[in-house]
């Protein structure tokens, strides 16, 4: 059965309550297979001021209870990964064997902050002036904001998550509205008696909200001359906008193979420069 998709804010999985929603499908099929709320005004809000005050406590927490908790974060990524890799290959298109792998090896990148984090070490630099005593410590610097892609939606994300706690920081992460089932796993794989993790699988597109402003960040950068910046004669450029991956498309590429492995998995080959056009075109069409 398909992930329960909910936000995660201040230790509780919310959902209802007159938020927005928009339809999840499994892009095989077009089939809806989930609701995505969205996260409002008032949810950010209380996702940041939870964050914030979890914290002031978070951060004083023992290297080793940090530890711990990554450990069990890991062991549960491996016990649950058939069903969290059967929801990833539902909402984001990749086989069975390449989801669940995903889970698996990830759950490595939990186990490796939680021997990273007890070894956080300062230093000590010697003076150059006597009676002076210089030393660095490394210290959790606050709140951190987290974005993960649709392409690797549990890979990207723990990597993030896991991290951030490790170093004695809370985190805030917006997982990808495509593929939004990777992300509330975590959160229900997390385990801490704190709300140390917040997940906004989606904000509302209001004009004043944070998603847009990220939409308008996004126009911005695709704005950049990548062209003029990329003829210094190496590579055709395929250049696109939005969240879909872009390609660099060699001369002496098996165009159609790669064509038909994007038109497999439900995304769409675009190409607006360089010689392959006419073949790509020809293959998609």
């Amino acid at each position: 059965m398909y992930e329960d998709l909910c936000l995660y804010i201040n230790g509780q999985f919310l959902k209802g309550g007159g938020r927005r929603e928009q339809d999840v499908f499994n892009p095989a099929t077009d089939e809806v297979i989930g609701k995505l709320p969205h996260a409002g005004h008032a949810d950010l809000d209380l996702a940041l001021e939870s964050a914030q005050k979890a914290f002031r406590s978070w951060k004083k927490s023992s290297p080793l209870e940090r530890s711990k908790i990554l450990r069990k974060v890991a062991e549960l990524a491996r016990a649950r990964s058939k069903e969290i890799g059967a929801n990833i290959t539902l909402d984001m298109g990749k086989p069975v064997a390449e989801a669940v792998g995903e889970v698996n090896v990830c759950a490595e990148h939990a186990e490796w902050a939680a021997e990273e984090c007890r070894r956080i070490y300062g230093r000590v630099i010697p003076s150059r002036s006597e009676g002076v005593r210089q030393f660095v410590l490394k210290e959790p610097i606050g709140v951190v904001a987290a974005f993960s892609p649709w392409n690797f939606p549990f890979n990207q994300a723990i990597r993030k998550i896991v991290s951030a706690l490790g170093a004695g920081c809370t985190i805030i992460i917006k997982g990808p509205e495509d593929a939004p089932s990777a992300v509330v796993a975590i959160a229900r794989a997390g385990g801490s008696r704190r709300p140390t993790l917040l997940v906004l699988d989606d904000v509302d597109r209001a004009p004043a909200d944070v998603h847009t402003a990220l939409r308008e960040l996004g126009r911005a950068l695709a704005a950049l001359p990548v062209l003029a910046l990329a003829a210094g004669g190496l590579l055709d450029v395929d250049r696109r906008a939005g969240r879909r991956l872009g390609r660099v498309l060699l001369d002496e590429l098996a165009v159609g193979r790669q064509v038909e492995g994007l038109l497999v998995r439900g995304r769409v080959a675009r190409v607006v420069a360089g010689r392959q056009a006419d073949r790509v075109g020809g293959v998609a069409r």
